[in-house]
């Protein structure tokens, strides 16, 4: 058992230090991820049409390949979806995923079997991280994840199957990640909300849950059931919940009013969350679930971004699995033609519109994202949010990122659970307000 620790704590430290020696050498690193997705998609319709095989710099590719978006792209997709190959990359085409439309209309993006092992990894290698915080964290391997996701399966094209990234991410996952999964593939493509959080919750009550995992809006939504009589009095009489952990909760419900998540699952240690900023739902979690660490990864339906490598509450880049450019932010809509940075030319404190290129069909494509770099040896980033979307009624240009920091402090002030909020521009009398309207974050009753 020894020997096994030792070889385990090995693996995480080379793995880890492995990545951290690409990010040291960041650009060298970008530079090959460029030119191997570059030759393995040479010979793509895509590629033929933007001369990849003339492409050897960086600047070749900028000069052949125009930034992109989902319209630019649409009729490249167009051919996929009528079952031509060989349209954006050159493997296998495992995946139709469905984008949630953040910002327009539902998208269809092709999933490559080699962005399928990409994400793979990036998931072991988050895992990993996480593990080297503090010697205690390996303790979530011990338990199972509990992870809300969206159905991965929910119909075919050319008999390749249609879901969201979430659920199938879940499906496609590592050996390692798989194996600490509570959740089974059925309930994962169950479509009606309902019948999803029941069977969801029937399963985690069976296990030992150590890590949560999910966008943290729905991680709310979901364990806010955890406390909803109704809902838990129909868990309790399924027979497929233990018996101990059915007198444990009855036992919670009857004598401690204000119990938390972690009095359930009592060796739960961490949160990991994506998509919506989690500090204004902070204080939630500490009332009603206990003391847990969060760790953030930065994910879409495009592609896995970044990830919380350190302790501190900045991002890295997946440098060896996509190729990233930046657009200075105030070049994005002035500029016909904007600058497009490579990692080594970000400065500290700048913002910038992310530009992605992988090995899924996607080449200068913006993702509509806005980040802001905060550390450059080696680089880390914060999200800051969608581009465009800001309040700015006297040139201020407040972001979503300054919205949740400004309601979270208010809520520490004040004592209150932020729910979902409204913030309305008004002026009067000459001058601007931002009336914020919201709901308190509470427990169902009976």
């Amino acid at each position: 058992m020894l020997g096994a620790k030792i070889v385990t704590k090995t693996i995480k430290a080379v793995s880890i230090s492995k990545f951290e020696k690409m990010l040291e050498f960041a650009e060298e690193t970008q530079i090959q991820t460029l030119r191997r997705i570059i030759s393995y998609n040479k010979n793509t319709l895509f590629g033929k049409a933007h001369n990849f095989g003339e492409i050897h710099t960086i600047r070749d590719f900028q000069h052949n390949v125009p930034i992109y978006n989902y319209y630019k792209l649409r009729p490249y997709i167009r051919q996929m979806l009528s079952g031509k190959t060989n349209v954006l990359f050159s493997d296998r085409q495992m995946w139709w995923v469905k984008s949630s439309g953040t910002t327009g209309d539902p998208k269809l993006y092709p999933i490559s079997e080699s962005r399928i092992t990409g994400d793979q990894k990036i998931g072991t290698r988050m895992v990993l991280s996480y593990l080297l915080w503090d010697k205690e964290n390996i303790k979530i391997l011990k338990g199972k994840m509990l992870s809300f996701t969206a159905a991965a399966i929910m119909e075919y094209i050319n008999n390749i199957p249609v879901g969201y990234i979430s659920g199938v991410m879940a499906a496609t996952q590592s050996r390692l990640i798989k194996h600490l999964m509570a959740i089974p593939q059925y309930v994962i493509n169950i479509t009606d909300p309902s019948k999803k959080y029941y069977e969801t919750l029937v399963h985690a009550l069976k296990n030992n849950i150590t890590l949560i995992s999910g966008a943290s809006s729905f991680i709310v939504k979901a364990l806010k059931f955890l406390f909803d009589p109704k809902m838990m009095s129909k868990v309790l009489d399924d027979p497929r919940v233990k018996v101990s952990q059915k007198a444990n909760i009855s036992i919670l419900y009857s004598n401690a009013k204000n119990y938390k998540v972690k009095d359930i699952w009592n060796n739960l240690r961490l949160i990991a969350w994506s998509a919506v900023d989690i500090k204004p739902y902070k204080k939630w979690f500490n009332q009603y679930v206990g003391d847990v660490d969060f760790f953030e990864f930065y994910t879409g339906s495009e592609g896995m971004y970044a990830f919380q490598l350190y302790e501190n509450e900045n991002l890295v880049l997946n440098v060896d699995k996509y190729f990233f450019e930046f657009v200075p932010e105030d070049e994005w809509f002035n500029k016909q033609h904007p600058r497009r940075l490579t990692i080594s030319e970000v400065k500290k404190g700048h913002r910038y519109v992310l530009l992605v290129t992988s090995s899924s069909g996607l080449y200068s494509y913006t993702i509509d994202d806005v980040i802001e770099v905060v550390k450059t040896d080696p680089v880390m980033i914060r999200v800051i949010g969608k581009v465009g979307r800001v309040l700015n009624i006297a040139t201020e240009k407040i972001t979503e990122k300054e919205i949740n920091m400004a309601l979270n402090i208010a809520a520490e002030r004040t004592n209150s659970i932020i729910g979902e909020y409204i913030v309305v521009p008004k002026i009067a009398n000459g001058q601007g307000r931002y009336p914020v309207s919201y709901t308190h974050l509470t427990l169902p009753t009976n």
